[in-house]
């Protein structure tokens, strides 16, 4: 039976204090036995597009384990935010797009 982590995430965030490195991944995987990981930048992460990069290359190596999840601070214009999520969906091959309410501070409605 397949067992994924389907909220996972991968490097720095200022807003929670923590880090998550691929070795951090790979540890996890063996421990708990999972077959792969929904992996996202934390809200807060201190460099969005670099960590959007790094779980791009996860989703390479490892094909049916690692998906990918698009989450951007949408405080931005308007164009520049379309124009991120548009790039890690279509040319990363993101399933998902991820508004953390709590770390973008944002309401959805």
């Amino acid at each position: 039976m397949k067992v994924m982590d389907s909220h996972m995430h991968l490097g720095d965030c200022r807003v929670f204090g923590c880090n998550v490195t691929e070795e951090n991944l790979k540890e996890a995987m063996e421990k708990y036995q999972l077959s792969g990981f929904i992996l996202q930048p934390y809200p807060g992460a201190s460099d969005e597009a670099e960590v959007h990069k790094r779980i791009y290359h996860l989703t390479q190596m490892y094909p049916g384990q690692i998906f990918g999840v698009a989450s951007v601070n949408p405080h931005m214009d308007e164009k520049q935010y379309k124009a991120k999520i548009r790039k890690y969906i279509t040319e990363y091959h993101f399933k998902a797009v991820k508004l953390h309410t709590i770390g973008h501070a944002v309401h959805p409605f």
